[in-house]
This record gives C-alpha cells, sequence and structure tokens, in this order.
C-alpha cells in the first residue's frame, strides 16, 4: 500500500503566508502561518516561500505520507507557465518578475504550480464551496481591492497572459477616481473597503441627519470599514445610503463581466461581504437582478463565498487537478 498523498498549498498575503495539507475532500488536516515580511524583499520572501514548502513536505512524511506538488496563490498577474509575478502586486513592493515557481521547485525538488490568488479562490469555491455543482462560475472577492476568477466548462480561464477576471478594473465611471493601476474611474474605486467610508463621510457632509455613524463622523473621529458595516447591519440611514451606493455599482461591473460570460453562479466573498453578512448578500443580489438583462436577470444565481480564509490554502492545493 502506498503513501498517502497530501494536497498541499500556500496562500501569499501582504500580512501573512498560510500553509496547510488538504486531503482529497479539501479537508484541512494541518495548516499554519508565519508574517510574510514583505518590507524585506522579493529575494527574502521567495526564500520563506521555499521555506514554507519544505515545512508542508516535512509534515507531510511527519504524518506518513507525502506531497507530489506545492500550489502557490499570489496576489498579482502570473503566467502560469512560468510560475512567474507579471503585473504589480501594491502590497508587495518589488514582486513584479518574481520568478515563483523556478526558486521553490529549484529550492524543493518538488512540482510547483502558482497561480492569482483570486484564481485560487474559484478553484477553491467551484471544487468545495459554494460553486461546487456549476460548469460556469464568476468568483468576485471584494476587501482592499477587488479582484475575479473564472471558470468555464469545469477549468479556469486565465486569459491570454494571465491576466483574465479582473474585474476590479472593469470601468464604471469614465473619468472618475485614479486607480492604484494607473486608470481612472475602475470599479475597485467605487465599491472595494475604502469607498465605504468614502461614501459615508460624503453623505454625511451633504445630509447631517440624526444618524449614530454621521455623528462619529461630523465630531471628526475616524472610522472604519467594521463601523460602516456594523452600522449598516443596525440600520443606521447613512450607512445604509453609503453601501447602497457601493452595492449598485458593484451590480454594475457584475452585471457587465456578466453580460459577457453568462456564468451560471457569481460567487462573492472576502473582508467587505464577511462584514456586511446577508443583508449585505441580499442587497447585492437585487442590486445585480436590477442591473442585468432578461433572461440573465432570472438565469444567474448569486452566492456567497462558502471557505472564507480557508480558500486560497485549498485553492492552492488543488491548482495541479
Amino acid at each position: 500500500m502506498g503513501k498517502k498523498q497530501f494536497h498541499a498549498g500556500i496562500d501569499l498575503g501582504g500580512t501573512a503566508i498560510k500553509i496547510g495539507l488538504c486531503q482529497r475532500d479539501g479537508e484541512i488536516v494541518f495548516s499554519d502561518s508565519i508574517a510574510s515580511r514583505v518590507e524585506q524583499g522579493p529575494e527574502k520572501l521567495l526564500n520563506r516561500l521555499g521555506e514554507c514548502a519544505e515545512n508542508l513536505m516535512t509534515t507531510a512524511r511527519q504524518m506518513g505520507g507525502e506531497v507530489k506538488y506545492v500550489g502557490i496563490g499570489t496576489p498579482g498577474t502570473v503566467d502560469p507557465k512560468e510560475g512567474r509575478v507579471l503585473g504589480i502586486s501594491p502590497n508587495i513592493p518589488g514582486w513584479e518578475g518574481a520568478q515563483i515557481r523556478k526558486s521553490v521547485e529549484k529550492r524543493t525538488g518538488v512540482k510547483v504550480f502558482v497561480d492569482n490568488d483570486v484564481n485560487v479562490t474559484a478553484v477553491a469555491e467551484h471544487r468545495f464551496g459554494s460553486a461546487k455543482g456549476y460548469s460556469n462560475v464568476l468568483a468576485v472577492t471584494i476587501g482592499t481591492g477587488i479582484g475575479g476568477g473564472i471558470i468555464i466548462d469545469n477549468l479556469l480561464y486565465r486569459g491570454s497572459i494571465g491576466a483574465a477576471g479582473e474585474i476590479g478594473h472593469i470601468t464604471v465611471k469614465r473619468g472618475g477616481r485614479k486607480c492604484k493601476c494607473g486608470r481612472r474611474g475602475c470599479l475597485e474605486q467605487y465599491a472595494a473597503a475604502g469607498s465605504y467610508i468614502r461614501f459615508a463621510s460624503k453623505i454625511t457632509r451633504e445630509d447631517p441627519g440624526k444618524s449614530p455613524l454621521g455623528k462619529i463622523i461630523r465630531v471628526g473621529d475616524r472610522i472604519t470599514l467594521r463601523d460602516v458595516l456594523g452600522a449598516f447591519r443596525e440600520g443606521d440611514k447613512v450607512a445604509e445610503k453609503a453601501v447602497e451606493l457601493a452595492a449598485g455599482f458593484l451590480a454594475t461591473g457584475l452585471a457587465s463581466a456578466c453580460a459577457l460570460l453568462n456564468p451560471q453562479i457569481v460567487v462573492v466573498g472576502g473582508g467587505v461581504v464577511d462584514g456586511g453578512g446577508r443583508r449585505l448578500i441580499d442587497l447585492i443580489r437585487h442590486e445585480l437582478k436590477t442591473e442585468l438583462f432578461p433572461p440573465l436577470d432570472t438565469a444567474i444565481k448569486l452566492k456567497r463565498a462558502k471557505l472564507g480564509n480557508r480558500a486560497g490554502i485549498v485553492g492552492a492545493a488543488f491548482l495541479g487537478g
């Protein structure tokens, strides 16, 4: 009888590197996390990824098994064939051009698969989460930025250079706010985390009202995304208006993507969705239905992502199949 096979996944973020070993059913049987320390530069970060891969291989042996490959999810546009980062990653300075696959394979001697972090999330949700059983999927994460992953006919669609699914950079307001990508009017500037705070402040300036959140803003205290979404869940009028504005912009971007891709299901997750809960999901679903044209308005489902913080590890672990 051969050794037990584990799927090894690494989820790279700007703050932490999360690692895990999964069984065939997607259950994580070992996990750990270390600081990314991106300020130390890309070379040391590549070394840390190599250490993480070695840790997973060692742990698998200690558990009586082995790993055939290691999967890694990273921010930025990725060339999946070379395992190299093509585009900038705002939260990881100097990461553009990083040869992740080459570096980790040289260190470990095992096959390494690398992909964009939201593509990895799409893989996880399609295989084990809210999109299980659907062959055409749009997965979207909403946090500090907005990213997307696309499944077409049960296969991850990456585009010609690995940049497919960048829904955060769909233009929703021509000539609008400048985005970190260098363009203006991107969805990311109107529906990501920062926009909720910005909209709440703007609404308060225009209409003082009697909102508890508005009162905090008026006296000059800084508010957080948690403040806005918490007030939204409690029915605060300023928070409701702010969230409705952001959800409207999000629906506009999602509807554009749906008109092009015609997915069966849109799965949304990330810090904003987690903070807004079911009420936010219901609002996004309503706004999307309003934006979609028939028959897409009744054919496309929208669900909250199921795997949460586990998606990065699980999706990376199954990049190789």
